[in-house]
């Protein structure tokens, strides 16, 4: 027999019919948070990459019908970057302080109308209007996203969780080429369009299905036993909530170590969402259709990095380490492995170039599902938004400063730089939080487990 959920009388205010009326299954019972919660987080990711990657495919037509050539793309670009951010940092702080339900449909109802937008473009100048808007919204995308998991998973799942939360990167990546290259048949400014109106269908679905784990209807006493379990296990300062939020970011060593570790790690990736399809392009000859055959293979990697990569920091962890340790080995390990991507610039075919390009993003996905995770650890709850948000804002001013150095070598085909970058930047990331990344003295419950 179908158990009944239990009712929203648990310390939610919400009357009765504003929840899903069926009662779920005896296979969802106890799961919420995997068959409920996380579908969600990889939808909501997959769309903010999608959007984001919809510009970087649809390039070689904007390039014809708007003139839009590599140095103006840059300027594109950079405008999107300086958005996200200004509101990596807002957003965050207005995310803890809305709460995570709120916060986050606002975030993507905002950059779904930035995205319908960018189909009165005209010209560069224009895009880049459009695209700081868009900047704007997407901004708070991994900020409500890292607070959901703080809420909804203990912190020996959060690795696994963003894991999961990551994959929609690669799924938004993998959509893109083949979506793009349907719909730029019909108009270039389709794209933009149909990516902006799916994302009110999940604005719907995460306001209907959202609520902490105490006031959804669906989460039995057992799994809420699960979430809270072991939820101090690293995180510093746990009585804080009466300090400052920003005080409290500002002041602890552990955000700005990981922070600066974001710095290098966001530029590879940005390349992969940014410039590959244009070095595939004007380095490997690939036209839109040689795009939507290869373009996606990188990304279909990276989603499998991120499950290996959430999975092998608690393996670290059953095996002995204790949880910080464990994360930093989780890193650590993908990072030298993304040394691989010079063989990528110095691959013979197309092929092997691709081949090459998916060992460098399963191997940068590994690493950054223990990386996103750190802030859940490390922060208390009430400040994680925030933390992300700084970590996010810093990781972002590299990628800035990358993207203009980019565009200018790029427009003189000149890539050998780019590709040496690329392949120490996240061992570069890696030193820095053995260096700098401590677990909090103040917390000796910080144990293994």
């Amino acid at each position: 027999m179908t158990p009944t959920p239990p009712g929203p009388a648990r310390g939610t205010t919400a009357p009765p019919s504003a929840y899903p009326k069926a009662a779920p299954g005896k296979w969802l019972f106890g799961n919420v948070r995997w068959w409920v919660i996380a579908p969600l987080l990889v939808a909501s990711t997959m769309l903010n990459h999608l959007n984001r990657n919809v510009l970087s495919q649809a390039a070689p037509v904007l390039k014809m019908k708007l003139g839009i050539d590599e140095a103006a793309l840059s300027y594109v670009l950079l405008s999107f970057q300086s958005a996200y951010i200004i509101m990596h940092l807002g957003a965050g702080r207005i995310i803890d302080r809305l709460g995570t339900r709120i916060g986050f449909a606002a975030s993507v109802a905002f950059w779904s109308v930035a995205n319908i937008c960018h189909s009165f473009a005209t010209g560069w100048r224009s895009m880049a209007v459009l695209r700081w808007f868009l900047g704007a919204g997407e901004g708070g995308n991994y900020p409500a996203a890292a607070k959901a998991i703080a809420e909804w998973y203990p912190p020996r799942e959060r690795s696994v969780a963003t894991g999961v939360l990551n994959i929609g990167t690669g799924f938004g990546a993998m959509a893109a080429p083949v979506l793009t290259t349907a719909l730029v048949a019909y108009a270039w400014q389709a794209p933009f369009v149909v990516t902006g109106l799916i994302g009110f269908i999940w604005v719907w679905l995460w306001m209907r299905y959202y609520r902490k784990p105490e006031e959804h209807p669906w989460v039995d006493q057992r799994e809420l036993i699960a979430i809270r379990t072991g939820a101090e296990i690293v995180s510093e300062k746990p009585d804080a909530s009466s300090q400052g939020v920003w005080r409290t970011v500002l002041s602890s060593r552990n955000m700005w170590g990981v922070s600066i570790a974001r710095f290098f790690t966001e530029q590879p990736w940005a390349f992969c969402i940014y410039w590959l399809p244009t070095y595939l392009n004007t380095q490997r000859h690939l036209d839109m259709k040689g795009l939507a055959i290869y373009g996606w293979v990188p990304f279909l990697a990276a989603d499998l990095g991120c499950i290996f990569g959430g999975y092998l920091s608690p393996t670290f962890n059953r095996l002995g380490f204790r949880l910080l340790t464990a994360r930093k080995l989780a890193i650590t390990i993908p990072c030298v492995a993304m040394i691989v991507v010079l063989l990528a610039y110095q691959a013979p075919t197309v092929e092997w170039a691709i081949f090459y390009f998916c060992i460098a993003t399963f191997s940068h996905q590994a690493l950054c599902a223990s990386l996103l995770a750190l802030p859940t650890d490390l922060m208390p709850k009430h400040t994680v938004a925030t933390s992300l948000g700084l970590t996010g804002a810093l990781g972002f001013s590299g990628v800035m400063l990358s993207t203009a150095a980019i565009g200018q070598l790029a427009k003189h085909g000149i890539y050998a730089p780019i590709f040496y970058a690329l392949a120490f930047m996240d061992l570069g990331a890696a030193a820095i939080l053995w260096i700098l990344v401590r677990e909090p003295s103040q917390n000796p419950t910080s144990t293994s487990r």
